[in-house]
């Protein structure tokens, strides 16, 4: 059975906030923990702290300054980055303390602890339920099945009568349904190139077969190299979802035609910090070939130096932010994926719900081009089917009405549903298939998960994650291939590319169980009926704030204006299939596809 990764969010901001109320500046605290140490409860890396000064110095001024800063409070200024720097204590240094006394140095705009950041799954993988079949969805929301025999079937006409397969061939081998079901099957043979994804991950194995030439190293902030190799496996398989190469009969297909730069933020372990994220996030800003970023990692911490960062990335330099939202199957914010939402302030703290945040120093400016990704259940996976007097039947029971007994109206498909690890709420924005995502996993190195976590047991560079990392990057794929065949002039900008993505996703499927005592924590509440809390949530309990009616599925055949064409030929009197039988497509007298209907499974093709 696979085991889900799980993301715990540890809400510690009040903990802070109570802390710096009490300690003396300088002060040494209780913290037996070392730099070496840090777990999923660590907070920020003892002994160090962010400083951040005044806009409009040049790099020699930021380097003087912070190095006579750390001579005054005996620390070391080891790492420059913008107007940034990281000053370096004792691990037993009073890390709150001191950030609140260098902020009341002359010329710091601020000072903080160097927040920790994680990858949202724990303990991956192990083997999924493979199906046999594709599940697609169509432009009106039907579903229907396809055999991968079928699919492997059809043909294309190319170059008079040659026939070519209608998909590529990883379709029929292996378990892409992700690819399947936010329809990358109808733009895959697009020629125009996307622009760069920028993954800020754990790295990425440049030299798997699938990913050779599709991606290049960018910067390690954790190694302080240009080598961003990927010694944990989650950033391998995040990029190989964006970028991983079409129609090469090896493992399966990326949703983006062109190019990923792995920028390695996060450690062996999976956890990085906040400046080496935020250094991350100015090196993908300022490359001019990366219009997308992906950040399949998250924080319970309204991180200043990390918005600054995405500031600079999205209002300075145009770039579009993609964010896993969590996975802790809760409503708690989730950072930086929070910020997507412009009711979420700068500091973390809403405004009056559902408004904006206000101008000034606290203003969310960065919500236009950022995009919160909650994770979407794999249609293969019964892990809840036959719950709380539910029958086993492929499909998941929300007792809405509270009757105890399932009825026609309560039941949905699997893969119209949310998770039951996927966080949610108004602030996330889109969702994309996250359980059972097939991708690829390191083959030039040793790693982490396969040496701890199993993954990837048979060592052919492949297995299967799941979490809102998996979902994140099948939205900075779509992205960069909506962004490809938009006009350069006037500039096609992150917020109409957002938009696009929003506007053009299909409606969820949103349904709740109002006897949940709370609403805020989904799956981890008992309380519910049925075999869900939710497939997902609407207004439970009359508080929009955790609704996500306003929210979609991602779609990148309709964010690029593409359909596809299904016909049956068949004879008339058998209705057995009409093998060898031509079907061409017209817009008007325009000539937009042929199909051979080569098949003799079904009389259907794709055009």
């Amino acid at each position: 059975m696979k085991i889900s990764r799980i993301f715990n969010v540890i809400m510690a901001l009040f903990l802070v906030a109570a802390a710096m109320a009490n300690v003396q500046p300088a002060a040494a605290q209780n913290n037996n923990q070392s730099r070496g140490d840090i777990t999923r409860d660590t907070l920020f890396v003892p002994g160090e702290v962010i400083v951040g000064f005044a806009d409009g110095q040049s790099a020699f001024a930021y380097r003087t300054q912070a190095s006579a800063l750390a001579g005054q409070v005996s620390a070391q200024a080891v790492k420059f980055s913008g107007n940034t720097a990281l000053l370096s204590f004792a691990e037993d240094a009073d890390v709150l303390g001191l950030s609140a006394q260098l902020s009341a140095s002359a010329g710091v705009a601020y000072a903080q602890p160097n927040y920790v950041s994680w990858t949202p799954e724990q303990n991956p993988v192990g083997t999924a339920n493979v199906s046999t079949d594709v599940v697609r969805r169509g432009a009106n929301g039907e579903r229907t099945k396809i055999s991968k025999a079928e699919l492997s079937a059809m043909r294309t006409l190319r170059s008079g009568a040659l026939g070519v397969p209608t998909y590529p061939v990883e379709g029929s081998i292996n378990d892409n349904w992700g690819w399947w079901q936010i329809n990358a099957s109808v733009i895959w043979p697009e020629k125009k190139a996307s622009p760069t994804v920028c993954v800020l991950d754990t790295g990425a194995d440049i030299a798997h077969p699938d990913l050779v030439g599709k991606v290049t190293n960018g910067y390690d902030y954790v190694n302080a190299d240009t080598i961003a190799n990927d010694d944990n496996g989650h950033g391998t398989h995040v990029t190989g979802t964006i970028v991983a190469s079409m129609n090469n009969k090896k493992g399966f297909s990326g949703v983006s035609n062109g190019k990923a730069i792995a920028v390695k933020v996060l450690n062996a372990q999976s956890w990085g910090t906040s400046f080496d994220i935020s250094s991350g996030i100015r090196f993908c800003a300022d490359n001019a070939t990366v219009k997308v970023i992906n950040m399949s990692f998250g924080t319970s911490v309204a991180d200043t130096v990390e918005f600054n960062a995405l500031e600079y990335a999205i209002v300075t330099k145009g770039k579009l932010v993609v964010a896993a939202a969590g996975n802790d199957s809760s409503s708690v914010y989730v950072f930086p994926a929070a910020w997507a939402a412009d009711y979420v302030c700068k500091d973390g703290t809403d405004a009056s719900f559902p408004a904006a945040c206000p101008a000034g120093i606290n203003a969310n400016t960065i919500s236009t081009g950022l995009l919160s990704v909650g994770a979407g259940r794999s249609p293969t996976n019964v892990a809840n089917d036959g719950d709380n007097g539910g029958t086993t039947d492929g499909q998941l029971w929300v007792d809405a009405n509270f009757s105890g007994t399932e009825e026609a109206g309560e039941l949905h498909d699997m893969e119209a549903c949310a998770t039951n690890f996927s966080n949610y709420g108004k602030w996330v924005q889109i969702v994309a298939p996250g359980e059972d995502i097939f991708s690829s996993l390191p083959v030039s190195y040793p790693y982490y998960d396969a040496n701890f976590n199993n993954a990837d047991p048979d060592r052919d560079g492949y297995d299967w994650f799941s979490g809102t990392s998996m979902a994140s990057p099948y939205v900075a794929g779509a992205a960069a291939r909506v962004f490809s065949i938009q006009p350069l002039a006037p500039v096609y900008t992150n917020v109409q590319l957002k938009n696009q993505l929003l506007s053009s996703g299909a409606a969820l499927d949103v349904s709740s169980d109002p006897t949940m005592a709370n609403p805020a924590i989904g799956y981890s509440d008992t309380g519910f009926g049925g075999e869900a809390p939710f497939c997902w949530p609407d207004a439970i309990h009359g508080d929009n704030k955790y609704d996500m009616s306003a929210s979609v599925y991602l779609d990148v055949a309709a964010a690029m204006d593409r359909t596809a064409l299904t016909a049956a030929v068949s004879d008339a009197v058998t209705g057995l299939p009409l093998t060898g039988a031509t079907v061409t497509a017209y817009q008007g007298a325009l000539l937009k596809d042929k199909a051979l209907l080569s098949s003799k499974i079904s009389p259907s093709v794709d055009l």
